[in-house]
């Protein structure tokens, strides 16, 4: 006698459907609330910084002059026979870029000596500039530089563009200067601090302080 088949097989399949989707419901729900506390969860951040320089100096002291060597002309010992005797005098070059316009000052208000001009009032174009010269001091004449080395009896002497001696540790000669570019030249020499002197190798340090009136 043939077996009955209690299910017919479409009613197998709907209760095969039915039992998959109830098995499955438990990790829909699960994935759907993972969802939803993906709202409550902090994102990651990053931070970026910016670095740089504003520069508020009327003029810029060009990079080739703020540190520079200058070779000094070979001298020799016959040359110097009493204190202030000097060798050749030696060029050199303070490079001064974008200089701003702004001064409005006095001739007599300004440190160290006028520049063989009048007083009067300068106009908003000018820019008034001084220089600084430090270092350390010859022991027997403080306006000499004093030289590092074997020599004796030698100190290093600054000049303006005119050949005038300038003094160290001092404010120097203001210069007025149009905007832009400008190129203001000095000299330097060696000059006698006795009546003796000897050979030898030196070098000296000189430090430059631009100062905007």
């Amino acid at each position: 006698m043939d077996k009955i088949n209690p299910r017919p097989p479409r009613l197998r399949w709907l209760l095969l459907s039915l039992a998959i989707l109830l098995a499955d419901r438990p990790a829909a729900a699960a994935l759907k609330h993972a969802r939803s506390d993906l709202h409550n969860v902090d994102g990651q951040y990053g931070t970026v910084h910016f670095r740089g320089d504003v520069l508020v100096s009327p003029c810029i002291l060009a990079s080739q002059s703020q540190e520079q060597l200058v070779e000094m002309k070979t001298a020799t010992a016959r040359e110097f026979h009493h204190a202030g005797d000097r060798s050749r005098k030696v060029t050199f070059v303070l490079k001064l870029q974008d200089c701003l316009a702004g001064a409005r000052q006095v001739h007599e208000d300004f440190p160290g000596h006028t520049i063989g001009r009048d007083a009067h009032l300068l106009s908003s174009s000018e820019r008034v500039v001084s220089l600084f010269f430090s270092g350390e001091p010859d022991g027997a004449n403080h306006d000499l530089l004093q030289l590092e080395g074997n020599v004796h009896g030698l100190g290093l002497r600054l000049f303006d563009a005119r050949g005038e001696p300038l003094s160290l540790n001092q404010a120097q000669t203001p210069y007025l200067l149009s905007p832009g570019n400008h190129s203001l030249t000095l000299m330097a020499a060696l000059e006698a601090t006795d009546s003796w002197v000897s050979g030898g190798s030196y070098l000296g340090t000189l430090h430059i302080r631009v100062e905007y009136l």
